[in-house]
């Protein structure tokens, strides 16, 4: 038994890979924010993105003519 709480005092002890999963939970943190708000607004993002792209290519074929 003794060994057993000697091994779990050394494990709790080491700091190693802290700062590897530190690193991910904050990137987890940032990024499933962002891909609930695309998966919730994804079609109207889609939409917005289309309408600017045709104003864009009309604009550009009236400064042609």
């Amino acid at each position: 038994m003794n060994a057993l709480a000697q091994f779990i005092r050394k494990l709790h002890h080491d700091d190693r890979g802290a700062i590897a999963f530190e690193t991910v939970l904050i990137i987890a943190a940032l990024v499933l924010p962002m891909l609930l708000l695309l998966f919730l607004y994804g079609a109207d993002l889609r939409d917005w993105i289309a309408e600017l792209w045709e104003d864009v290519r009309t604009d550009s074929e009236d400064l042609v003519e």
